[in-house]
């Protein structure tokens, strides 16, 4: 989504610094790139692509850097142009138990004209959903709906659409007199996301104060405004009820003694600390800014500088009038956005900084490049047979190190398929999708290379470069393939089609029992299956919208009158259900939320989540 904000860091940046690289961008330094690839309605024999069509990276129409999208794009993506889809007048999508739904005319959601500005930061030229995403609901149901929106979110297509509905630049259904009461809870959203910035800046453009989830957040924005008796204030309810309380808190708890005078507590709490700081230099800092306060220590008696405060410690030091009490400009992240600045602190250990790394850019919050960056310093394996080892942080870089080394392209595909049937294995396939897929796309496909064509084919297909998948399922189908290739060649076909490489579409072949058979995949992945392709439109076997029962009526209802926002927030919730992930979604919440994305005019969205869902399922 955007090369958010002019590739900067979101983290590191300070808030003024932020400010000015989003209005940067917002009046065109960055410019956007498309998502979509137009869909044909009439059934494609599945083959190699004609030459005028385009492969991957490759220009598409109108679109010098045409880009179809897929989890390449993490962290925050190139966000798409929203074109429109092509679909059959009056074709039937999935409506709630059992009953479907026509878009023969959908709502045109994306192009209401507002005047003024609307509170968001992305409009429709860099993939926003419309001006009126949120008109015709009900804002007490939008208010409802919003704070159950997942978060975080690692599934990138699910995390690139919803990232879009919370930023796209529409007022809410009740907005009046500057007041719009949707913006906090998109704000907190984001928050919780780890998009602390985005969030901070949603919040600014509307006035909206203290958009915070996190109290220690909250308390240190206190600290760095100076308003000393508010923070004292959120300190003591913090810990009021606390049984168990943290070391911030109890850092906090005596700082408030010393500014109220209660020196003997504070003492007392002091030498508590004292006890418990061996290993904590932030405790440690704390102590000896402590004792000036109280007078234990004369400030010239700190030999060693106290480098990067925290909030809380600078305005102890601000107080004690001790030199670098403004070196923290800026909150320190809390949550998942915690995770992006251990990785960028050269402070910590490098293992340390790799396993939190992983762990944003699964998130979207840090780029591939950083990872990258990242592993290039793990000390390399002397001999392959160091590449056999556990599924460790160490292993992956050095995976990964040959594969960015190799010269071949067997070599270099070793490494590749090795790390993402690891990554497929451990739950975090899409990451190391986003991670290899740019080396994939520069693999010319031979005969040579059969042995590694589904495990390529099955990425790039995920990574949202369909056409160049398609040659590669071409090679994995193609005549002198293995057994195991074979019977990779049915669910990979049947991803094609739900990614959108269609093949023929013969009256009475059912490609889910095709591949259940050739696999041995359960009946719950074949329905699952099934549901995505209901979702889509795409009927097999007599399985369409009638076929599920049960599901959220809500959706085939804001679907069928035109309320994208509304329609986006049920399908997200629903494909979240109970706290399980996409992996879990049942047909029924893939049929219809796949089936109301489609019905409101995000058809290219619903298949990216059909496809990944389909990978997770077993393709």
């Amino acid at each position: 989504m955007i090369a958010f904000l002019c590739n900067k860091s979101r983290i590191t940046l300070p808030v003024l610094t932020w400010r000015v690289a989003l209005l940067s961008c917002a009046i065109g330094v960055v410019p956007m790139v498309a998502l979509a690839q137009t869909a044909t309605n009439a059934p494609v024999q599945l083959g190699v692509p004609s030459p005028s069509q385009s492969t991957g990276g490759d220009a598409g129409p109108d679109q010098p850097d045409y880009n179809p999208g897929g989890v390449t794009s993490t962290p925050l993506p190139p966000l798409p142009r929203q074109m429109p889809d092509q679909q059959v007048p009056g074709q039937q999508v999935p409506g709630a138990n059992g009953e479907s739904i026509s878009n023969a005319a959908p709502a045109d959601a994306g192009n209401v004209t507002t005047t003024g500005q609307a509170p968001g930061l992305i409009d429709d030229r860099q993939g926003g959903l419309g001006t009126g995403l949120w008109q015709g609901s009900s804002a007490v149901k939008l208010t409802a709906l919003l704070p159950q929106l997942p978060a975080p979110v690692s599934e990138p297509a699910l995390r690139d659409l919803q990232l879009r509905l919370l930023l796209t630049q529409a007022a809410g259904p009740s907005a009046a007199a500057g007041i719009d009461s949707l913006v906090p809870l998109r704000a907190d959203r984001l928050h919780v996301m780890g998009f602390d910035d985005e969030a901070l800046q949603l919040a600014q453009q509307r006035g909206v104060p203290g958009v915070v989830s996190d109290p220690r957040e909250a308390v240190d924005r206190l600290w760095i405004s100076d308003d000393k008796d508010g923070a004292c204030k959120q300190v003591q309810a913090q810990v009021a009820d606390e049984q168990s309380i943290e070391a911030y808190w109890r850092r906090a708890l005596v700082y408030c003694q010393i500014l109220q005078g209660e020196t003997d507590r504070a003492s007392i709490g002091l030498d508590l600390l004292r006890e418990q700081a061996a290993g904590d230099p932030q405790t440690k800092d704390f102590i000896t800014v402590a004792s000036v306060l109280l007078g234990d220590t004369k400030a010239q008696g700190i030999k060693k500088p106290i480098a990067n405060p925290d909030p809380l410690l600078a305005a102890m030091m601000k107080q004690a009038k001790l030199p670098g009490a403004a070196a923290s400009a800026s909150v320190r992240p809390t949550g998942v956005a915690l995770t992006a600045a251990i990785a960028r602190d050269g402070s910590k250990p490098l293992l340390e900084r790799i396993q939190a790394a992983e762990t944003a850019f699964a998130f979207g919050l840090i780029s591939a490049d950083e990872l990258a960056a990242l592993y290039q310093q793990v000390k390399a394996a002397a001999a392959d047979t160091e590449l056999a080892g556990a599924d460790t942080p160490e292993h992956r870089a050095r995976l990964y190190q040959r594969a960015q080394q190799g010269q071949m392209p067997e070599s270099r595909l070793q490494w590749v398929t090795q790390a993402l049937r690891d990554a497929r294995a451990r739950g975090d396939y899409f990451s190391a999708v986003a991670l290899y897929a740019p080396l994939l796309a520069q693999m010319t496909p031979n005969p040579s290379l059969a042995q590694f064509a589904p495990e390529v084919a099955r990425a790039l297909f995920a990574a949202g470069n369909t056409d160049r998948a398609g040659f590669w399922l071409n090679l994995a189908t193609g005549p002198g393939s293995n057994p195991q290739t074979a019977r990779d060649a049915a669910g990979l076909r049947l991803l094609g089609r739900i990614a959108g490489l269609y093949g023929s579409r013969d009256a009475g072949t059912d490609p889910v029992a095709d591949w259940r058979q050739a696999s041995g995949a359960s009946e719950a992945a074949g329905e699952r299956l099934y549901g995505i392709l209901a979702g889509l439109g795409d009927s097999v076997a007599g399985r369409d919208a009638t076929s599920f029962a049960g599901g959220n009526r809500d959706i085939a209802a804001a679907a069928q009158a035109g309320r994208r926002g509304e329609t986006v927030l049920l399908a997200l919730i629903a494909l979240n259900a109970n706290g399980k992930k996409l992996a879990q979604a049942d047909s029924a919440a893939l049929a219809q939320s796949l089936g109301g994305l489609t019905a409101v005019g995000l058809q290219q969205d619903a298949r990216r989540i059909g496809t990944e869902a389909a990978i997770l399922a077993g393709l």
